[in-house]
């Protein structure tokens, strides 16, 4: 929080958030706090077969990192990069609610985001079936 103050003293940013991008944000955050949930509840999941996860993990969090534009906003990254950001969930799951509160997404686009992340969490809804079942098939108990 610190560094948020200082920088915000230095660079003095103009954002300025509306009614209508208050609305426009709660379902993006809704959408995007339940995808994040499943994709890590499927991640913990592999628990099933192995007691560390923590290598798996970071295949998670590096990815994550990257294209949810946490390391550099996504806009500045390579267009290349950026259509390899639009395809994964990671944008879904942070870049576009900032985005959107900060009243960066055209109303076309604010569907069309809300559209990829219904349908990310769609996928990870099945998949998360689909490990749930394999992994209860394997299941292997650790301990006393």
């Amino acid at each position: 929080m610190p560094t948020v103050i200082v920088l915000g003293a230095i660079f003095e940013p103009a954002v300025t958030i509306t009614p209508v991008t208050v609305l426009a944000f709660i379902p993006a955050l809704a959408f995007a706090a339940v995808l994040r949930f499943l994709v890590e509840y499927i991640l913990a999941m592999v628990a099933f077969w192995t007691t560390r996860v923590s290598a798996i993990n970071d295949l998670y969090y590096v990815p994550l990192f990257f294209f949810s534009g946490q390391l550099v906003p996504l806009s500045l990254l390579p267009d290349t990069v950026q259509l390899i950001g639009l395809a994964l969930p990671f944008r879904w799951m942070l870049s576009f609610p900032v985005e959107v509160i900060l009243g960066r997404v055209q109303a076309g686009d604010l569907i069309t985001g809300y559209g990829a992340q219904i349908g990310w969490i769609a996928i990870a809804m099945v998949a998360r079936v689909v490990v749930w079942r394999a992994g209860l098939r394997r299941y292997a108990a650790v301990g006393a």
